[in-house]
């Protein structure tokens, strides 16, 4: 079973969200491909506190796992606009993200963490992350989609050449500043107590 977002979708013209029943999932799975227009991309832009969102595709494929939890797998490809750390000039980006997490309904015996003999928690470094406790029958795809596309973005962006700081150039001026630095005060205030002795 699949789904496209189109106009007649939930939470068109609302806020960004497609709940999907988890509780009757088909045994092949539910996939479900978002297209966001252009408002939503104004909107998710708005979220993320960027310039804009020029282009984005996100897949979700949702399974059964286990007796009663859900897998939700999927991939985020967009292009963005982000600005300049520096000179909050505009960067072209790209997010390019993976979707794997498990979902488990409160009350999930699954949900209970391995511990050791010692009762300290297990994690496996290189495996996946703790499955997440959901409550109800529905997960929010959007809400998903949101957490994984701001991790996607780079939290640095700069412009080509941003940053770069040519300190031969040093004027007079800023030579006069750096006289004034805390040492340099404290430096000349030290003297002066020297000299009244």
């Amino acid at each position: 079973m699949a789904a496209k977002r189109n106009d007649q979708g939930p939470g068109r013209n609302q806020e960004l969200n497609w709940p999907v029943n988890v509780a009757v999932l088909p045994s092949s799975g539910f996939r479900l491909k978002l297209e966001p227009d252009v408002s939503e991309r104004a909107r998710l832009a708005a979220i993320a506190g960027i310039p804009a969102i020029e282009r984005m595709v996100a897949e979700l494929v949702f399974t059964r796992w286990r007796k009663n939890g859900v897998e939700v797998r999927g991939r985020i490809d967009a292009d963005v606009t982000q600005e300049c750390v520096v000179t909050l000039d505009p960067v072209a980006g790209r997010v390019e993200e993976e979707i794997d997490r498990i979902f488990l309904p409160e009350g999930s015996k699954l949900a209970k963490p391995r511990l050791s003999d010692e009762g300290e928690l297990l994690l496996d470094p290189d495996g996946r992350d703790a499955p997440e406790i959901f409550t109800g029958e529905t997960l929010d795809a959007w809400e998903i989609v949101i957490e994984h596309f701001l991790l996607g973005l780079d939290p640095f962006p700069r412009a080509e050449g941003a940053g770069e700081i040519d300190w031969s150039t040093e004027t007079e001026e800023s030579a006069e500043n750096d006289l004034e630095n805390p040492f340099s005060v404290l430096a000349s205030l030290k003297k002066g107590e020297n000299d009244e002795k």
